[in-house]
């Protein structure tokens, strides 16, 4: 999962940051979005809530979101790529939240 998400991140696939995600919320290019389990509750809330009203999957996973995407300190990330998201998903078992 860790690698697939830097490949989506090398590829130009992911946008991270809170600001970055709502942008891409928006605008309808987010295909799926990353949340770190360690995240605050109200970032949590947040991120559940855009995603709620876009109809896009929120994946939280135990995992510094910020690392994998190369951007310490970052909690969420999204994937603006339909077939990338489909690979994270199935890569992490498909659980979502």
């Amino acid at each position: 999962f860790m690698r697939l998400l830097g490949l989506c991140m090398a590829a130009g696939k992911v946008v991270s940051g809170e600001q970055a995600v709502s942008i891409a919320l928006n605008k309808g290019r987010a295909a799926l979005v990353v949340l770190d389990a360690q995240s605050a509750p109200a970032t949590q809330q947040r991120a559940a809530a855009m995603c709620s009203r876009r109809g896009v999957d929120l994946l939280i996973v135990d995992a510094d979101v910020g690392k994998m995407v190369g951007h310490e300190g970052r909690k969420l990330a999204a994937v603006t790529d339909a077939g990338f998201a489909k690979a994270l998903l199935s890569a992490h078992g498909g659980q979502m939240q």
